[in-house]
């Protein structure tokens, strides 16, 4: 149920070229090429790399699979119209926004606790683990694309989706 002239101007031209999954991609990329920077920079012993690889590859792997089965509902959700910016109750907004900072809060506190106890080997396996969970995330967005025959579109705070046909001609 996207919006017909989602992204258009009123004299119809695209108000922006890069959609979501482009957006998501791009995170992705930062995010191998921070975690490359992070392995060449950090000059520890080929153990810590094992250990910071082997924890972060675990714990991506777990969160990957909530990340998708909670993706998956939300591009669902999107497409029902429950994302937009004028659904969406002021206590919905509240709640997100505090779970976000919450989140990070937690990120940049362990990051900090060991980097004081100079365990980087854990702060590696963390951007191993976060640079899984993204590529993921675009994974999910480019295959539900797919599936659904629509493109997922972000803008000001509110994200909706937009039929395409993907070169086919619907019957």
């Amino acid at each position: 149920m996207g919006c017909p002239n989602a992204g258009m101007q009123p004299d119809r031209r695209p108000v922006s070229d890069i959609g979501y999954p482009h957006q998501v991609l791009v995170m992705a990329v930062t995010m191998t090429l921070t975690v490359t920077a992070l392995f060449l920079l950090f000059d520890t012993t080929p153990d810590v790399h094992r250990k910071a690889s082997t924890i972060g590859i675990s714990v991506g792997i777990a969160a990957i699979l909530v990340t998708l089965w909670h993706s998956w509902k939300r591009y669902d959700r999107i497409d029902a119209g429950g994302l937009s910016r004028t659904h969406e109750t002021k206590r919905q907004r509240t709640l997100r926004y505090i779970g976000i900072l919450g989140f990070s809060i937690a990120v940049i506190g362990s990051m900090a606790w060991w980097a004081l106890n100079s365990d980087f080997g854990l702060i590696l396996a963390e951007f191993v683990g976060a640079g899984m969970v993204v590529w993921a995330s675009y994974l999910t967005v480019v295959v539900w694309e797919r599936r659904h025959h629509k493109v997922v579109m972000s803008e000001k705070k509110s994200m909706y989706t937009v039929d395409v046909t993907f070169g086919r001609t619907l019957r």
